[in-house]
């Protein structure tokens, strides 16, 4: 399953062009590959006449893929190192076929373009080449000069890869966190971070990649303890360093995408409406910069942020538009941006009254709860169920409604069980009270809801919200639209 399995992650276009990759070594009229990797690609299952034969193409169908991502990686890199690295290995070709002066030219170059790009690891594998080749140099090459440079560049070289080990054992120390629904604070683990960090040093903004790496994790940190709404000022003090220290290249876009994106969230998570679509559209605008394969993969991102920022001001049509229009563009996007993007959709058509609608997306999405746990998690298919739970009541069918809570709660034993989502169990079993018999519902229950459920903070992300203000406005009969967007400019 190998080679289906990333069959499923290339585009059509990438589909195509990989077709056309295999076919370049086509030489004999019977040959299966093509015919074989055309079944594979669509997910069809070839005719196996002779098994041995069938493993041997799958193999070459392999090799040959390997090939390709290779090629299209380098393609992809705008960082540039991929073609850096690339010229050494021919720059080692010279060396070994006696083309010394040639070597050393090209070389040269390539150390020129590897100072431009910043990259230490690139910079010392020229320099160790250079001196593993060093008796074939001329008079004009500095050998102290070069190894002078080496130690330099090693010692970059070592901050970076202390940053690497750091941020490698807070990530696994995170994850144990969460997997074991511990309640600790993770305020320690960022001061051991920041103690091997010099963030005052203007030497650490000259490297987007680490800052990328830092604010990362400092996002999961908070969004894991609850501070999110600490993440916006630390996200644009980073950004905006890093942009006044010039290190935003073409060559490191890839880098200051993902920042941008960090910042926008967090604005947006702080309820900072302006801002976030300032931001978004800053975001945008570096994004058709850069890349097609970063445009495919921060459109999806840019449509949920702006769609999402206009459900929670009033401009539900619009953010219904934009995820549509989506859709209809069929532009190729990652699988999870594409379901995160259904969750919105679906939220925006119920509470516009949509319920056909969503009902005919409910049965687009026709796998196993099983199957999408294994691609966005478990956390995802709560949400997907609690969405499918609240149209079925809105549709007035009142016992498969009762039959999804009981269900969600049944399978979610283990995720309501940590802190962070008490607050939704209440709100799952309170809402299973009100359908039984809507009178059961007393004020101190609502009371006790809304201490729980916190409706418009931060640490609410705006499917929960939705759900939130949707159960109040049915209890307290008004209309959950205006009753979400009072609570959220009331409270913004």
């Amino acid at each position: 399953m190998f080679i289906e399995k990333i069959f499923r992650t290339l585009s059509k276009s990438n589909k195509k062009e990989f077709l056309t990759f295999l076919e370049r070594k086509r030489k004999k009229t019977n040959r299966k590959d093509v015919e074989v990797c055309e079944d594979l690609i669509n997910f069809k299952t070839p005719k196996i006449e002779n098994r041995n034969n069938y493993h041997a193409t799958r193999n070459r169908i392999k090799k040959e893929l390997i090939i390709f991502l290779f090629l299209k990686q380098i393609e992809d890199d705008e960082t540039g190192e991929s073609e850096l690295l690339n010229e050494i290995n021919l720059c080692r070709y010279l060396f070994n076929n006696h083309l010394e002066k040639e070597a050393w030219s090209y070389i040269k170059k390539t150390e020129k373009k590897a100072l431009q790009l910043k990259s230490n690891r690139v910079l010392y594998s020229i320099y160790v080449l250079m001196l593993e080749f060093s008796d074939l140099a001329n008079e004009t090459i500095n050998i102290e000069k070069i190894i002078e440079e080496k130690k330099r560049v090693k010692t970059y070289l070592d901050k970076e890869d202390k940053l690497i080990d750091t941020l490698a054992i807070a990530r696994k120390k995170l994850l144990d966190f969460k997997t074991n629904a511990q309640e600790h604070s993770l305020v320690r683990l960022l001061q051991i971070i920041q103690s091997d960090i010099d963030l005052n040093h203007s030497e650490f903004y000259e490297y987007p990649k680490q800052v990328c790496g830092y604010l990362e994790l400092v996002r999961n940190t908070l969004l894991y303890n609850r501070d999110i709404r600490e993440l916006e000022p630390i996200a644009i003090k980073l950004y905006t360093k890093t942009k006044v220290n010039k290190a935003f290249t073409k060559q490191t876009i890839y880098y200051e995408l993902r920042i941008l994106y960090i910042v926008c969230h967090s604005l947006y998570r702080n309820h900072k409406w302006e801002e976030t679509l300032k931001y978004i559209n800053l975001l945008e605008e570096r994004v058709t910069q850069s890349k097609q394969a970063h445009y495919y993969h921060y459109y999806a991102k840019i449509a949920a942020l702006n769609s999402s920022v206009y459900f929670l001001t009033g401009r539900l049509e619009d953010a219904i538009e934009i995820i549509e229009d989506f859709f209809e563009d069929e532009k190729p996007t990652i699988r999870q941006d594409e379901l995160n993007l259904k969750l919105n959709l679906l939220t925006y058509y119920a509470y516009n009254k949509e319920y056909k609608k969503a009902n005919r997306i409910f049965i687009q999405m026709h796998h196993s709860d099983g199957w999408y746990r294994k691609i966005m998690g478990q956390e995802w298919v709560f949400k997907k169920n609690s969405i499918e739970m609240l149209l079925q009541f809105e549709m007035g069918k009142d016992d498969i409604a009762l039959n999804r809570i009981n269900g969600i709660i049944k399978a979610n034993n283990e995720l309501v069980s940590m802190p962070q989502y008490q607050g939704i169990m209440y709100f799952l079993k309170l809402f299973k009270k009100y359908i039984e018999n809507p009178d059961n519902v007393t004020e101190k229950d609502l009371l006790q809801f809304s201490n729980n459920g916190k409706l418009m903070t931060p640490d609410n992300e705006m499917k929960k919200t939705a759900f939130y203000a949707w159960f109040l406005a049915k209890v307290k009969d008004k209309d959950p639209y205006t009753f979400l967007l009072n609570q959220v400019l009331g409270n913004s």
